[in-house]
């Protein structure tokens, strides 16, 4: 709840979906954004990029993060 755009209820909800899955699983963020499906796939060849679909996650995980960050981006006077 310290980030700007974060606020209670939606830290809990981040809390309550994380939860289901054992921490070992996230080694870090892109790890949890990849479980959550906010990133995209990235296929490289031969100095080709061909975007990938974003794979299905946790769709309400998902929604939150999306939630959070667009609250972020309407914050002012902040690092992000």
């Amino acid at each position: 709840m310290t980030l700007p755009g974060v606020e209670c209820t939606s830290a809990d909800a981040i809390l309550a979906k994380i939860a289901d899955a054992p921490l070992e699983t996230f080694g870090n963020s892109v790890r949890l954004a990849v479980w959550a499906g906010a990133a995209p796939a990235n296929n490289e060849s031969v100095g080709k990029r061909c975007l990938g679909r974003v794979r299905k996650g946790n769709p309400t995980l998902c929604a939150t993060l999306a939630e959070c960050a667009h609250g972020t981006a309407r914050t002012q006077d902040t690092q992000f």
